[in-house]
This record gives structure tokens, C-alpha cells and sequence, in this order.
């Protein structure tokens, strides 16, 4: 791979080991995948899910991912239908460190200030485990529809997307989040190995490019932080002007925030030492850096921040007594601690739950995936090596079969009066799929068209 020689000079004033990082770069990336445990709930159904893909042979842990493990070069599981359920999100391994770093609780209020394509999404919607308030940002909205698609397929349901620049969110949501994570846009050298066209890029477009829109954004997420708050500041990127510099830089404009440790550092490299020592960092073990040759994964840069206080009453937007909120065709499920809507762009405020269809109700794709087992009058489950899961998902119609399981059961209570009940909801080994009509043994498709295979 041929690297900017204004890079080479920057690393190998970086690493001692600089040609086992060079080395490095000429092995193929590492693959990753990441459990869902918002569907995937005991260690039985782990080991399970875990043995169907792989065929039996434990997969290896990822050291910093409590849920994530290494995948095989030859492992086909993209295409398996467990994927299409929302059983697991395929994820860079390093990629899975910045928020297993970040402090999320159940119940909080958490911020992904530049969330697509929203992996580190729903990493932290799983740690919130159903309850709190995920708000998942990207100021584009063709990434922010990937997002949005994202988070249904994992069953969201108390998830806001919103389509803004972090200084608009900052006017509504001013100290309000117990959590934010920041993986901010780069220069993206610790990509390179991943997209040898990134080392073309960074000539084009490096760290100077990208240090004001950082400092920027983290500006933003400071003031939207309360008291007692977390916030994790991320990048893929190896340039100390971007990683601890932007860090030390944060730290002087703003004496509220102190240095928090990393919790899982096994493996990482230590950022301060790259700096001279007039500037180093105060507490080591709170930023930290993934190299490729001394980690199974590609760069990343970590830094752990908490603002000083006690935590108060947010600022902004009240907990209220509606819980449904209709915008555009679609009717949502506002989470539990959500009332008043900012006025802000929104892809999503909720769990979507029906079109309404000049009064008709129709339950959408993104219901289907946040429901489990029991929770819709009638149920079709079918084995994963059905040859009709596979047309389903093409968006096929399918016959129904002697011998098909089909289980009774109640809607939740959460649903909206006059909801259309009468589909059926189309499992694999037990997991949503989708909905489809029966039409005297004929599964009329109703899977969402944007959700469909091509294969």
C-alpha cells in the first residue's frame, strides 16, 4: 500500500514498532459481529444463535465487547436469516470499543451525535435495555435513512433520529443527556487497511481538514451534557492533532469536565506519551489507542470525559402523559420519558407502529421487528432452513404447508385502538421477519419493499 509520506513521517515518529504497524496494513481487516440482547435475552439462546452460525465451533471473543465476537474469514452470515431479523449487527471489531466505553444505564438519556450508519447505535440501545432514550443523530438524511433502518431492525423502540447540526440540537437539548458519544468525522488513517482509497483521501484531506469541525461538535455535545454526565470522544484516525490534542484543547476551554479511566484497556495502546511532555495528559488510562498491529482490529482512538456536578433535572423536554404521536401517515410510540417534541427534523420519534391508510391502521415493518414471541394474535413460525424463508425475505408470496406451526397469542396493550390485527406475523426459529397475509393458505407478502433481498 502505497501511504502519504507526510504520514510514514508522523508514524514513525509515533511508533517505535513503525514496521510491524507497516506490516500490518497488508493483512486483510479483521470481521466482527455484535449480539443483539434486546432479542437475544438468555445464555441459551446465545449459544443457540451462536451454533447455528457457526456451525458449533465457538466464535472468539472481542476483549472490549462484551457481546461481540471475531468472525471467520469464510463465514457466510450476512446472508443468513438471522440477520435479517436483527439478531446481530456486523461491526468492525474496533469499531465495537467506543461505546462499550461509554457509561449507559438503563433509564438513561443517551446521545449519538453523528450516529450513521448507526452501528454505535445500537450498541448503546442495547445497553439501555428497553428503558431511557436513545437520540441518534446525523446531520445528513440519506445517512440518517440507514440509520432509521438500523435501529428498527434491532426493535427499537425508544429511539428518536433526528436530521440536524449538533448547534441546533444544543439549543433544545441543553444539559439534558447522562451520556454522549462523539465518534467524530476524521482523516481516517486507522481505516486504511479497511480502504486502501482512505490513503488517498487523507492526502486530499487530512487532519486539518477536520480538527475545527471536531472542535465544533464536541463544543455542541459539552453544553448538552449534564452534570455527572459521560462523554466518550471517538475517532478512527491516528493524527494527535485529532486525538489528544483535541482532547487537551477540550479540557482547557472547559474545566468543568475531568478525566474519566477506561474500563477495559486490554490491549489498547496509550495515547499520551505520543505528545511532548509539556502537554501530556493528566490520567493515561482515559484515552487510549487500537493499532492493527498490536490489536485484531483496524485504528481507533478513545477518550473519556465526565463533567463535574450533581446530576439535576434536565432541561428539556419533560416527561408527558401522551404516549402516541402521529407525524406524517405514520403513528409512533413515544418512549416512557419523552413528552413535547422539540421542534427539530425528525426521521423517526419512536417506535413507528402503524400507517394510517385514510383510517385504516396498517402495522408497519419496524412493529414486526420490536415484537417477541406471543405478542401478536397469530404467529407462523418457521426453521431457519425453511427454502420459504428465503422467498419471503425476497418478498415472495409463500404457500402455507401441513404441518406449519402456527401460534396463538395477544397484541400488547401498547398498540393503538383499531390497529388491523389480522396478518400474520412471520418468524424464523421464533424471531420477527414480518407480516403477511393469509389468503386461504396463501402468505400474501407484506414485508416492507425497502427491507427485501435481492439474492
Amino acid at each position: 500500500m502505497q501511504l502519504p509520506e507526510s504520514y510514514n513521517r508522523m508514524m514513525e515518529k509515533l511508533l517505535e514498532d513503525y514496521p510491524a504497524y507497516r506490516d500490518s496494513l497488508s493483512r486483510p481487516s479483521e470481521r466482527g459481529l455484535r449480539l443483539n440482547t434486546l432479542k437475544i435475552k438468555t445464555s441459551k439462546e446465545r449459544e443457540r444463535v451462536l451454533s447455528v452460525l457457526f456451525g458449533g465451533a465457538a466464535p472468539e471473543r472481542i476483549p472490549w465487547s462484551p457481546d461481540g465476537y471475531y468472525v471467520p474469514a469464510d463465514a457466510a452470515i450476512s446472508e443468513h436469516p438471522y440477520y435479517q431479523a436483527g439478531l446481530y449487527y456486523l461491526q468492525e471489531p474496533s469499531a465495537q470499543a467506543p461505546a462499550a466505553e461509554l457509561p449507559v444505564r438503563p433509564g438513561d438519556r443517551v446521545l449519538d451525535l453523528c450516529a450513521a450508519p448507526g452501528g454505535k447505535s445500537t450498541q448503546l440501545l442495547a445497553k439501555l435495555e428497553g428503558e431511557g432514550v436513545l437520540v441518534a443523530n446525523d446531520p445528513s438524511a440519506g445517512r440518517a435513512a440507514a440509520l432509521r433502518k438500523n435501529l428498527e431492525l434491532f426493535g427499537a423502540k425508544n429511539a428518536f433520529v433526528t436530521v440536524e447540526e449538533p448547534e441546533r440540537l444544543a439549543a433544545s437539548f441543553a444539559g439534558y443527556f447522562d451520556a454522549i458519544l462523539v465518534d467524530a468525522p476524521c482523516s481516517g488513517s486507522g481505516m486504511f487497511r479497511r480502504d486502501p482509497m482512505m490513503a488517498a483521501f487523507y492526502e486530499s484531506n487530512g487532519p486539518k481538514t477536520y480538527v475545527p469541525e471536531q472542535a465544533r461538535i464536541l463544543e455542541a455535545a459539552v453544553s448538552m451534557l449534564r452534570p455527572g454526565g459521560s462523554l466518550l470522544y471517538s475517532t478512527c484516525t491516528f493524527a494527535p492533532e485529532e486525538d489528544e490534542e483535541q482532547v487537551l484543547a477540550l479540557l482547557r476551554r472547559h474545566p468543568e469536565l475531568s478525566p474519566k479511566p477506561l474500563t477495559s484497556t486490554a490491549g489498547f495502546g496509550a495515547g499520551p506519551e505520543l505528545l511532548p511532555k509539556d502537554s501530556r495528559l493528566p490520567e493515561p488510562a482515559f484515552c487510549a489507542r487500537l493499532y492493527p498491529h498490536r490489536v485484531r482490529g483496524d485504528g481507533q482512538f478513545l477518550a473519556l470525559l465526565q463533567k463535574n456536578g450533581e446530576p439535576g433535572e434536565p432541561k428539556a423536554v419533560r416527561s408527558g402523559k401522551t404516549r402516541l404521536h402521529e407525524a406524517g401517515n405514520c403513528i409512533y410510540l413515544l418512549p416512557e420519558r419523552s413528552g413535547p417534541l422539540p421542534p427539530l427534523r425528525y426521521l423517526m420519534t419512536g417506535l413507528c407502529l402503524a400507517h394510517n391508510k385514510k383510517g385504516r391502521l396498517q402495522p408497519t415493518q419496524a412493529l414486526s421487528m420490536a415484537l417477541r414471541g406471543g405478542e401478536w394474535p397469530k404467529t407462523l413460525e418457521l426453521p431457519a432452513e425453511d427454502e420459504r424463508i428465503v422467498r419471503y425475505l425476497k418478498g415472495e408470496s409463500v404457500f402455507l404447508k401441513p404441518g406449519d406451526v402456527i401460534l396463538e397469542g395477544n397484541a400488547p396493550g401498547w398498540l393503538p385502538d383499531g390497529i388491523d390485527r389480522r396478518s400474520l406475523l412471520v418468524t424464523v426459529d421464533g424471531y420477527p421477519l414480518g407480516f403477511a397475509k393469509d389468503q386461504n393458505g396463501l402468505l400474501k407478502n407484506l414485508r416492507d419493499p425497502g427491507w427485501r433481498i435481492a439474492r
